[in-house]
């Protein structure tokens, strides 16, 4: 069973999303911010984050560079509905700045099952295009 770490500050969206893909047979374990997510992180690896971009604490860009500290390996889904600017926008910074992949909220529970999956393939036969 794939473990995933969801870091999102939206209490009922992350919940939603444990929800989700406790369904589709993935262990999921859920923090409020950046801080507390790169801790569990730190505490026990992932094999998927699924992360915000826009959170308080440390947010979801400064997340993505520590995790590829970390691991650089680890795949990265970030996640953003916008904030004052538009979410393309930093969702773009995000992929520049290490996510395998991106997602504009809202989204629907299919797509991001999709995209776990594809990127959970992806990091488990490494070295295909």
């Amino acid at each position: 069973m794939s473990r995933i770490l969801i870091i999102d500050d939206n209490e009922d969206f992350s919940a939603a999303l444990g929800k989700a893909l406790n369904r589709a047979g993935y262990e999921v374990t859920r923090a409020h911010n950046g801080k507390v997510g790169l801790q569990l992180y730190r505490e026990s690896k992932f094999d998927l984050v699924l992360s915000d971009i826009l959170m308080p604490e440390t947010d979801g860009l400064e997340l993505i560079f520590a995790l590829r500290k970390i691991d650089p390996d680890v795949p990265i889904i970030a996640m953003s509905g916008g904030g004052r600017g538009a979410a393309e926008h930093y969702l773009q910074v995000a992929g520049v700045s290490g996510a395998n992949a991106v997602i504009r909220k809202p989204f629907s529970p299919d797509a991001l099952l999709e995209l776990v999956k594809t990127q959970l393939a992806v990091k488990a036969s490494p070295g295909t295009p």
